[in-house]
């Protein structure tokens, strides 16, 4: 199931921002952003978030 952060983050990449940039934009701290939007973009589920919204 995709959460309100993931789908935020997923939204956010998709609208062009950079990974961290968009981890920041789906609430999560500027502190941990980097390693949060690494991790999010291999998510499978943000990952197929995106397939289906292209």
């Amino acid at each position: 199931m995709l959460t309100t952060q993931k789908r935020k983050f997923a939204l956010a990449l998709m609208s062009g921002k950079n990974k961290t940039a968009s981890a920041i934009a789906a609430g999560y701290s500027a502190k941990t952003a980097r390693v949060k939007g690494s991790q999010l973009a291999k998510d499978p589920e943000v990952l197929a978030f995106i397939a289906r919204k292209q």
